[in-house]
């Protein structure tokens, strides 16, 4: 089975495009996820994994306004690996991930838009009297509740 769960932040700013495929037109919505490794670089920074996300059909149109740069997201789908060579001759390889799942974490922008709004004036809470002899309604367990004996397998 191949299947790939990653949760990290978007790169740039998720791209929308229609293509056409053997079954008609389909929409696709393309964005890079970075993903901080445990793995450290020469200058002893954390390295950071990029995958390259595809999400087709409906769901594509429907969150193409959402999947913002910076944002954080979970996608869930399968991997492939792409090897290319650059102009100047290099090899390179990046991973490829065709989403079955998404999920936004929120982000930067969600965070600065709860932090500048105002708060809204909320009435002063209303204290609640305490209720005068309360007795908690205690149940009885069912009869055989207590039965030491383990049904046969």
């Amino acid at each position: 089975m191949n299947n790939l769960s990653i949760s990290g932040n978007v790169g740039r700013d998720a791209e929308l495009r229609t293509v056409n495929t053997a079954n008609g037109s389909q929409s696709v919505l393309s964005f890079p996820v970075a993903v901080k490794s445990s793995r450290k670089g020469d200058d002893g920074k954390y390295i950071s994994d990029w995958f390259d996300c595809s999400l087709w059909g409906k769901r594509a149109e429907s969150l193409a306004q959402y999947i913002k740069k910076g944002g954080a997201v979970s996608v869930c789908g399968d991997v492939s690996l792409e090897q290319y060579t650059t102009n100047q001759g290099q090899a390179g390889a990046k991973m490829k991930v065709n989403v079955r799942e998404v999920t936004l974490l929120g982000g930067k922008q969600e965070q600065q838009a709860a932090t500048t709004q105002q708060p809204a004036q909320q009435p002063a809470p209303q204290q609640r009297q305490p209720q005068q002899n309360y007795q908690p309604q205690i149940g009885q367990p069912p009869s055989n509740y207590f039965d030491d004996e383990m049904p046969d397998f």
